[in-house]
C-alpha cells in the first residue's frame, strides 16, 4: 500500500503489544498482503480469550516474555514474517512508523525493530515468540485489538520521546478513538464464505476432483499523525477492509473507513462535518453489510471430453455455479456435486464436387465417444480426391456428431486443334520470331472430354516447334496456356499434367517477298584513287530498291534484322561496255555501275536459310548480263598545284653553285598535289591528294644575285621558278604521275576524247627555296708541354658571312688554358683557323682530407688486452694515424697512360698531435701479488709494455695485438678447533679428535666457505659467543690459520616430556579405604602425586648426570592431603562408638 495513504505523518518509534489469536506479542511490523506493504502496527492489549500471553516488561518487574530473534533474508533486504490461515499465507515485515496496523488473518510471526531516531538508518531484525507464541498453537483465525495503551519500557527498549509525541495513542484512547477502534474488532479475520464443488470425473479423466472457493476479508486499523502544531493536533483514524479469494487479497476492491480528529482546547473533536459523517457511517456499517463477489465456476474447469455432466446435489437449495455477491461475515457454506455420463456419436462421410454438390451416397460411422472405428470408402466413378488419400479409420468425437466432406474433382482431358498460315517477315512472323510462345491464337481451339467445358485462347497460350524458317510446324499449349484454361474453368476439374495435353495443331510459314535493285547517279573529281567518295557523298545518288539509301535490311530466321551497307567493293565498274578492274576505275571518264553477285548472295544469305525464306526480285536490271544499267558514275578532270620549297647549303669552296648542288639530298623540290573540293561548295577544301615530286632542271629556276647567275662566295641566296620554261615540264610530270583517261562528257561516247587526269597552269605555281654558302672558323688546341703538338681534332664552326655565333669550347680533359678560351666566332666570306695553347693539369690529394682513402691515409691500431683471472678483461686501444700526398698528371691520365706514369707520392707522415709514428708505453700490473704474469705480441720492461713503431720499412704496419695474462696463484689455510685455552682439542684420554683440523684451499680472488659450523667434530659444539669467519677470500697476501673455540656438547632430557620413562618421571598414588561395620555407605579416597627430574648427557664422554626429583602438580605439592575419617564419602557421620584405625 502506497505511503500516500498515510498523508504527511511524523514517525515515532515505540514498542506496542499486538493481540494475535490466543497470544499477544511485542512487535513493530510491516504486513505484506500478496506483496503489498502496509505500515507498522502498534498494540498493547490482549485478547480476552487468550490462553497464553507475552506480557509487557515494565517497572513492576512483570515476568519478561522470552523472545527468540531470527534473521530474515529478503531480496529487498527487508525483514519479514509470514501470517497464514488455513487457506492463505501472508507475509509480515517491519518498518519504522508511528501508524498502527492489525492483521486480522493468520498465523503471525513477529519482528522486533530496534528503536532509532533516524528512519533510514534503522536496522531491522526479526523476533519470533519462542515459547509463548507458537505458530502451531495459535488460533490461526483470530487477530484482534481491544485497546491501545502507552508502553514506557518494552523488551528492554526505553521510549525516548516526550509524552506529547504519543498524540496518536491519546487519540486512540479518546472516547471517539476508542469507539472507532472497538468497532474494527467487529470485523474478525476468520470470517469466510465457502463454495465447494465435487467433480465425480471418470478415472480416465483423473478421477474425483474438488474445486473450493473461499471468500474472506482482511482489515487493519492505523492511526496517522497528520499535523502537529503548538495549538492544534490533527490525527487520522483509518480502517481499510480488503476482500480475499482463496487467501489472496483483491486489492482493487479495498474499502477505506476513515475520519480525522483534532485535539484543541484539551478536547478531541471531528476535524469537519464530513469527518463526523464518515465516523457515524462506519459505526453504523455492520459486517453483514460488507459484500464481495465470488466468481463463477468456468465450464472449462468442469468439462471432460466424451462425457456429459450435470449437477446432482446442491446445498443449500439454490446454490449454483455462477458468480455470487456474498458477505464473508455471513458464514455461508455451499456444497455442489457434479456427475458424468459417457457419450456416443456418429461421423458421416460424403463426397463433394467443387460446387458443393454431393457426389454418391453418404457413409455413416457410429461408435462410443473417443473410440476408434474402421472406415470403408469408395470413390465415385470418374472422380479423384482433390488431395491426400481415403481415410481407413476415425476417432469418434467426444462432444457431438460430425460430418466430414471429402472434396473430389472430375478428371479432364485437353486436346489442341487447328491450323494457321503466316508470311515470313510479316507481323505475325515477327511476333513468334522474337518469342516462340507468341503464336497467334487465331485459328486454334481446345477440345475437352466434358461438353460443358469451354475456353477462349489468347496470345501467349500457344507455342510452336520451329526456328523461324519457312515450313510447317507443330503448335502446342504453353504452360501459360494451360494455366489460362485452369483459370477460366476454375477448380471444378482435375487437370492433366502439362506433358499429358494432346496437341494436334499446325502452323505454316510461307516465303516473304524482297526486291534488290541498284539505281541512281553519282560523280567525283579525279583524286588519283580507285575508291569512291565517302559514304554520305557517294550514296546520296544511289539506292537499293525500296530500302534506305545505300542500305538494305533482311530479317534473319531468329527475328533479328541484318542491315547491309553498300560498300565500294559491292559495286562493279563497266567502261565502254566492258567490266574494268577496280584499280582501273580511277581515271576520268563515264562508268556504268552494277551490284556484284557476291553482294546479292550476301543479301540472300542474311536470312539464315540460304535465301530460301524470301521470294527474291531484282527490278528491271538483273544480274543476267543485261548491258543497260541505270546507275552511272562519272570522274572529272582535276586541277593540280605545284609548289617550290626547301633549304639547302654547302661549305665555301670557291666554286659557283650548280643545279646538282641545289638538288643534293632532295632538300629542295617541287611538290605536285591535287586539292579535292566539296562538289556542292567549291570553296570547301575536303582534302589534298599528294601526286609526287618534280626535280629541278637547268633553266627551271633563277637566282637573286645581281646578274642572276649562280653565287660563289659565302652568303644566303633565294631560288624562284621560271614559269615560262617549267610549265611544260610540269605537265609532262603530271601525266606520268596521274595518268590519262577520257572525256566524261564526250560528244561521241563510243569514241571519247583522251584527257589528262590532272592539268596545271601558271596560276597554280608557287613557292621559293633558300640556298646558303657557309664559311668556317676552325679552333685547334696545342700542347705547350709536349713540343706544341696538336691536342685532338680541330673544332669547326660554320656560319654565314657577317654573322657571329656563340662558341662553346671545352678544354680537353687533363689540360689547363694558357690563354683565354674564345666564346664567339665571327664569319667572313672565306674560311679561317685559330690556335689555342694548353699546359698539363696536375692535381695533389692530401690524405688528411681523404681519411676514407686507404691509399693515402691509414690508421694503425695497437690493442693491449689485460686478462686478470677472475676479473673483467681490460682492453687498451692505441692508434697512430699516417698520411701522404698523391700528385696526378691529369693530361697523362686522360691520355690513358698507366697509373704508375701519371701518379707520384710523398713519404708517409704522422698525423698525430705530437708527430710521433710510434705507440707510447702502457703501464700494467706488476708480477706477483697472488698472480703469475705472461705476455704475447710485445715486451714488458719495468711493468710497462714498450714502445712499437707504426711503420714497417716506411709503410704503415698491420694492426698490432698485445695480450698480457695474469693467472691466479694457488693458496690455502687451516681451520683448527681448540678448547677454551686455545689448544687443539683432544679426547679425555689424550688421543686426537677426528676432524679437529682441516685445510681450505683456492685461488687468488676466490671466496671459499669455511664450513666451520658444519664440520664441528661429533660430540662437540662451538662455545656460544665465539666469532669465526664463514668465508675467506684469498688475496695478494696469505690468510692466517683460523682457530674456533669448542666445548663438549651437552643435551638435557626433561622427565615432563618423557612421562613413559620411569627413571625420569614417576607417579605416586595413595588410596584410603574405609571399612565401617554395619554401615550401608563405605568410604574410599584416592590421591595421586607426580614427580620428574632432568638428565644431563655429555656427548663426548657419554656420561649422564641427574637433577633432584621435583613435583609436577600445582603448587609443587609433594605430600598427600589430610583425610577426615569422621565421615563417609557421601558426608554421613560415622556412628558413635567407632574408632578409626589404619593399616597399609
Amino acid at each position: 500500500m502506497s505511503s500516500k495513504m498515510f498523508g504527511d505523518k511524523h514517525n515515532h518509534y515505540s514498542i506496542r503489544k499486538l493481540s494475535v489469536g490466543a497470544a499477544s506479542v511485542l512487535i513493530g511490523a510491516t504486513i505484506y498482503l500478496g506483496g503489498v506493504n502496509a505500515q507498522a502496527v502498534r498494540a498493547d492489549s490482549v485478547n480476552e480469550d487468550a490462553t497464553e500471553q507475552v506480557e509487557k516488561k515494565d517497572e513492576a518487574n512483570v515476568k519478561a516474555a522470552e523472545v527468540k530473534t531470527t534473521e530474515q533474508k529478503q531480496e529487498n533486504n527487508k525483514t519479514s514474517v509470514s501470517a497464514t490461515n488455513e487457506n492463505a499465507k501472508q507475509n509480515v515485515a517491519e518498518t519504522t512508523s508511528d501508524s498502527k496496523k492489525v492483521a486480522s488473518n493468520g498465523d503471525v510471526n513477529v519482528i522486533k525493530n530496534d528503536v532509532t531516531t533516524d528512519e533510514e538508518a534503522a536496522t531491522k531484525s526479526s523476533v519470533q515468540a519462542d515459547k509463548d507464541v507458537n505458530a502451531n498453537k495459535l488460533d490461526t483465525n483470530t487477530v484482534s485489538v481491544n485497546k491501545l495503551q502507552r508502553s514506557s519500557n518494552v523488551a528492554g527498549l526505553t521510549e525516548s520521546k516526550a509524552a506529547d509525541e504519543n498524540i496518536e495513542q491519546k487519540a486512540e484512547e479518546s472516547p471517539l478513538g476508542t469507539r472507532f477502534m472497538n468497532h474494527t474488532n467487529d470485523f474478525p479475520g476468520d470470517a469466510t464464505a465457502i463454495r465447494t464443488v465435487t467433480l465425480n470425473k471418470p478415472q480416465s479423466a483423473g478421477g474425483s476432483e474438488t474445486i473450493t472457493q473461499t471468500l474472506g476479508a482482511f482489515g487493519f486499523s492505523e492511526v496517522i499523525n497528520e499535523s502537529n502544531t503548538s495549538n492544534t493536533t490533527k490525527v487520522k483514524l483509518d480502517f481499510p477492509l480488503t476482500p480475499t479469494l482463496n487467501g489472496k487479497p483483491v486489492l482493487s476492491s479495498t474499502r477505506h473507513f476513515s475520519t480525522n480528529l483534532v485535539f484543541s482546547n484539551n478536547k478531541w473533536t471531528f476535524a469537519s462535518a464530513e469527518d463526523e459523517e464518515n465516523y457515524n457511517k462506519f459505526l453504523a456499517f455492520q459486517p453483514s453489510d460488507y459484500k464481495a463477489t465470488l466468481p463463477a465456476i468456468e465450464d472449462s474447469q468442469i468439462a471432460v471430453d466424451g462425457y456429459t455432466w450435470k449437477v446432482t446435489s446442491a446445498t443449500p437449495d439454490g446454490a449454483g455455479l455462477g458468480a455470487e455477491t456474498l458477505s464473508p461475515y455471513a458464514g455461508i457454506s455451499q456444497n455442489i456435486v457434479i456427475d458424468y455420463t459417457k457419450e456416443e456419436h456418429t461421423v458421416t462421410y460424403k463426397f463433394e464436387d467443387p460446387s458443393g454438390n454431393q457426389v454418391g451416397s453418404s457413409v455413416p460411422v457410429t461408435g462410443a465417444a473417443g473410440s476408434n472405428q474402421p472406415v470403408s470408402l469408395t470413390l465415385p466413378a470418374g472422380y479423384q480426391l482433390v488431395s491426400g488419400s481415403l481415410p481407413t479409420s476415425v476417432t469418434i468425437p467426444t462432444n457431438s456428431d460430425k460430418t466430414i466432406s471429402l472434396p473430389v474433382k472430375y478428371q479432364l482431358t485437353i486436346t489442341l486443334l487447328g491450323d494457321n498460315t503466316i508470311n515470313y517477315a510479316g507481323p505475325n512472323w515477327q511476333s513468334i520470331a522474337k518469342n516462340k510462345d507468341n503464336v497467334s491464337a487465331s485459328g486454334y481451339r481446345v477440345k475437352f472430354n466434358d461438353d460443358e467445358a469451354g475456353v477462349q485462347l489468347t496470345n501467349g497460350d500457344l507455342t510452336y516447334d520451329g526456328n523461324g524458317n519457312i515450313g510447317t510446324y507443330h503448335v502446342s499449349l504453353t504452360e501459360k496456356g494451360l494455366n489460362d484454361i485452369k483459370e477460366q474453368l476454375g477448380d471444378n476439374f482435375i487437370y492433366p499434367d502439362f506433358k499429358d495435353v494432346t496437341n494436334k495443331a499446325t502452323l505454316t510459314i510461307d516465303k516473304g517477298n524482297k526486291e534488290i535493285e541498284l539505281n541512281g547517279l553519282d560523280t567525283k573529281v579525279f583524286d588519283n584513287t580507285s575508291t569512291l567518295p565517302d559514304q554520305d557523298t557517294f550514296y546520296s545518288g544511289l539506292s537499293l530498291g525500296n530500302d534506305d539509301v545505300g542500305r538494305i535490311s533482311i530479317y534473319k530466321h531468329d527475328g533479328t534484322i541484318t542491315t547491309i551497307q553498300l560498300a565500294p567493293n559491292d559495286v562493279e565498274f563497266w567502261l565502254n561496255g566492258q567490266k574494268v578492274a577496280k584499280d582501273q576505275a580511277k581515271n576520268v571518264g563515264e562508268y556504268d555501275l552494277r551490284l556484284t553477285d557476291d553482294f546479292i548472295n550476301k543479301v540472300k544469305s542474311a536470312d539464315g536459310n540460304n535465301g530460301n525464306n524470301y521470294e527474291w526480285t531484282y527490278g528491271t536490271h538483273t544480274p543476267s548480263g543485261d548491258t543497260t544499267y541505270t546507275a552511272i558514275y562519272k570522274i572529272y578532270q582535276a586541277t593540280g598545284k605545284a609548289k617550290l620549297s626547301g633549304n639547302n647549303s654547302k661549305l665555301y669552296d670557291g666554286n659557283a653553285v650548280t643545279t646538282a648542288d641545289v638538288n643534293k639530298d632532295g632538300k629542295i623540290t617541287i611538290d605536285l598535289t591535287l586539292p579535292v573540293y566539296n562538289p556542292d561548295d567549291e570553296s570547301q577544301l575536303l582534302r589534298t591528294v599528294p601526286l609526287g615530286k618534280y626535280t629541278l632542271q637547268d633553266g627551271d629556276y633563277t637566282w637573286n644575285t645581281a646578274d642572276g647567275s649562280a653565287p660563289t662566295k659565302g652568303g644566303s641566296y633565294t631560288i624562284s621558278l621560271n614559269k615560262d620554261k617549267i610549265l611544260s615540264h610540269l605537265q609532262d610530270r603530271l601525266k606520268t604521275l596521274a595518268g590519262v583517261g577520257t572525256d566524261p562528257d564526250s560528244e561521241d561516247p563510243d569514241n571519247p576524247t583522251p584527257m589528262d587526269n590532272v592539268t596545271v597552269s601558271a596560276e597554280d605555281l608557287a613557292g621559293t627555296a633558300n640556298y646558303d654558302i657557309n664559311t668556317s672558323v676552325s679552333y685547334q688546341f696545342i700542347d705547350n708541354d709536349n713540343n706544341d703538338s696538336k691536342v685532338g681534332a680541330p673544332v669547326v664552326v660554320t656560319g654565314l658571312n657577317g654573322e657571329s655565333k656563340d662558341v662553346s669550347l671545352v678544354v680537353p680533359e687533363g689540360y689547363e688554358l694558357v690563354d683565354v678560351l674564345p666564346t664567339k666566332a665571327t664569319f667572313g666570306d672565306i674560311n679561317r683557323t685559330i690556335r689555342i695553347n694548353l699546359k698539363h693539369k696536375k692535381t695533389s690529394v692530401d690524405g688528411r682530407d681523404h681519411k676514407d682513402d686507404n691509399d693515402i691515409y691509414r690508421t694503425v691500431t695497437r690493442t693491449i688486452t689485460v686478462n686478470i683471472e677472475g676479473q673483467p678483461t681490460q682492453v687498451i686501444s692505441q692508434k697512430v694515424s699516417l698520411y701522404r700526398i698523391k700528385t696526378v698528371d691529369e693530361a697523362l691520365k686522360a691520355a690513358g697512360k698507366p697509373e704508375s706514369e701519371y701518379t707520384t707520392y710523398s713519404a708517409w707522415t704522422s698525423n698525430m698531435s705530437d708527430g710521433s709514428t710510434s705507440f707510447a708505453t702502457v703501464s700494467v700490473p706488476a708480477d706477483g701479488n697472488g698472480y703469475v704474469r705472461s705476455i704475447t705480441g710485445g715486451t714488458i720492461e719495468k711493468d710497462k709494455v714498450t714502445e712499437q713503431s707504426a711503420l714497417n720499412n716506411g709503410e704503415p704496419a698491420k694492426d698490432i695485438t698485445v695480450t698480457v695474462n695474469y693467472a691466479k696463484a694457488e693458496q690455502s689455510t687451516t681451520v683448527t678447533y681448540v678448547d677454551k685455552d686455545g689448544n687443539e682439542i683432544k679426547m679425555p684420554d689424550g688421543q686426537p679428535v677426528a676432524g679437529s683440523h682441516y685445510e681450505i684451499s683456492g685461488k687468488t680472488g676466490d671466496t671459499v666457505n669455511t664450513d666451520v659450523k658444519d664440520k664441528v667434530p661429533a660430540g662437540w659444539e662451538i662455545i656460544p659467543g665465539t666469532k669465526y669467519p664463514t668465508t675467506v677470500t684469498f688475496g695478494s697476501t696469505p690468510i692466517s690459520p683460523i682457530k674456533v673455540k669448542v666445548e663438549h656438547k651437552i643435551t638435557k632430557t626433561d622427565g615432563r616430556n618423557h612421562k613413559d620413562k620411569q627413571d625420569l618421571y614417576r607417579e605416586v598414588t595413595r588410596t584410603i579405604l574405609m571399612n565401617v561395620p554395619n554401615a550401608t555407605s563405605q568410604g574410599k579416597e584416592t590421591e595421586t602425586l607426580s614427580f620428574y627430574r632432568i638428565m644431563t648427557h655429555d656427548e663426548v664422554t657419554g656420561d649422564n648426570t641427574y637433577s633432584e626429583w621435583k613435583s609436577d602438580v600445582a603448587g609443587d605439592k609433594t605430600a598427600f592431603d589430610e583425610f577426615d575419617v569422621s565421615k563417609t564419602n557421601d558426608g554421613k557421620e560415622i556412628a558413635a562408638g567407632y574408632t578409626p584405625t589404619s593399616r597399609m
